[in-house]
Formats: structure tokens, C-alpha cells, sequence
């Protein structure tokens, strides 16, 4: 089973309020930073889909980003400049 963000908080804040060991708290915090890296990568592969739909249209492909997209587009464009150098 895959966990979400917000059910990797909810363990978390479950911990914490039970007075849990700290390498605990911190292996749950390790799987919350998955979980946001995995929602990341899938957020990106539909945006990367999205595009390439869009290209593929015929005519003048309509580019309209949200905000969230644009700023997901952005962090990944600087991912993969930083993991080039």
C-alpha cells in the first residue's frame, strides 16, 4: 500500500502526540518525504503528458499553465539542470 502526504502527517501527528521514540517520528517523516517526492513525480508525468498532447494537436498547441503547473514545470526544468551539472 502506497501512502498519501496527508497520511503520512496524520501518523506523524499520531506520533508525536503519543510521545513516540524519536527514530520513529523520524522514519515517519522519511516516508512523508517519499510520498511527496512520489505525488511529485506522478504531478509531473501528467503535466509532461499534457504537454506532449498538446503538441500533438494539429494546430497551434495551447500552452496555458496554472500556477501549480507552471511552478512544478519549473522546479523540475531546475531538478534536471542541477542533476546535468
Amino acid at each position: 500500500m502506497t501512502l498519501t502526504v496527508s497520511q503520512a502527517n496524520a501518523e506523524i501527528a499520531r506520533l508525536v502526540a503519543e510521545g513516540a521514540d524519536p527514530w520513529q517520528i523520524a522514519a515517519a517523516r522519511e516516508r512523508r518525504a517519499v510520498a511527496e517526492r512520489r505525488e511529485e513525480e506522478q504531478e509531473t508525468a501528467r503535466l509532461l503528458q499534457r504537454i506532449d498532447e498538446a503538441e500533438g494537436c494539429g494546430s497551434a498547441p495551447d500552452f496555458r499553465l496554472s500556477w501549480q503547473e507552471f511552478r512544478l514545470l519549473r522546479a523540475e526544468l531546475r531538478r534536471l539542470k542541477g542533476s546535468a551539472a
